[in-house]
C-alpha cells in the first residue's frame, strides 16, 4: 500500500523519483489488464524516464493499487435463487454464497476453472447436502448447517475487461476473492462461517 509520498527509484535513473497522489495513476483507462502495456522496457527514443510515476509490475499489485486508491470497484452481480443455479456462466470468476438473506454471506470462493462458476456451484451444492469431498466449503456447509441447502444465494464477480492470459486472469481473481474476504472480515471481524482461509 502506498502512502501519501513514496520515494521509489526509476529504473534507468540514479535519482528517486516522488510518488504523490496525483502522479500516481496516468491512464486513461484504469483496467486491470492493461497495464502489461507499462512494462514494457522503454525505448532509447524515447529517454529516460522523467514522469515521476512508476506503476506496480504484477497485475495483483496493480490491483490492489487501484483498490486502495478507490478506482477499482468490484462489482457483484444480482443474487441468484439456488434454485435458478443451472443458469450460472460457465466462466471464471469468483462468487459469494449467501443463507436466508443475500446479505448473509457464509461462503467466499474463487474459480478459474475450464467449466468455470456453475461448475464449481454443482461441486458446493454436492459437498454442502452430502458431505463428500469435491469442496471444502461444501463440507463445512454440511456439518455446520446439516446439510440443509434451501433458501441460498449467489453473487458472483466476473472479471470482464480483465485480459484472459492465465497469467493475469489467475492473479486477478485470487486478488478479487482475499479482497471479499478481507472485506467481510473488516465488517464482522471473522471469516464467513464456511471459509477456513
Amino acid at each position: 500500500m502506498f502512502s501519501t509520498w513514496q520515494t521509489r527509484p526509476c529504473r534507468g535513473l540514479e535519482t528517486p523519483h516522488v510518488l504523490g497522489r496525483e502522479n500516481r495513476l496516468k491512464s486513461s483507462d484504469p483496467m486491470v489488464g492493461v497495464p502489461v502495456l507499462y512494462n514494457r522496457p522503454r525505448l532509447k527514443a524515447q529517454g529516460p524516464c522523467t514522469c515521476g510515476f512508476l506503476t506496480p509490475r504484477s497485475p495483483v499489485s496493480i490491483a490492489r493499487a487501484l483498490a486502495d486508491w478507490g478506482l477499482l470497484e468490484l462489482a457483484l452481480s444480482h443474487p441468484v435463487a439456488w434454485i435458478d443455479r443451472a443458469g450460472l456462466p460457465d466462466r471464471a470468476g469468483v462468487y459469494v454464497i449467501a443463507r436466508g438473506d443475500p446479505t448473509n454471506t457464509v461462503y467466499i470462493g474463487r474459480t478459474w476453472g475450464a467449466k468455470g462458476i456453475r461448475n464449481r456451484i454443482r461441486a458446493f451444492h454436492r459437498s454442502a447436502t452430502t458431505g463428500q469431498k469435491g469442496h471444502a466449503g461444501g463440507v463445512t456447509f454440511h456439518s455446520v448447517f446439516e446439510g440443509d441447502a434451501s433458501g441460498l444465494f449467489v453473487t458472483m464477480h466476473l472479471p470482464d475487461g480483465i485480459d484472459p492470459k492465465p497469467e493475469i486472469l489467475h492473479p486477478y481473481i485470487a486478488y478479487a476473492e482475499r479482497r471479499l474476504i478481507w472485506e467481510y472480515v473488516e465488517v464482522h471481524g471473522g471469516l464467513p462461517v464456511c471459509n477456513s482461509e
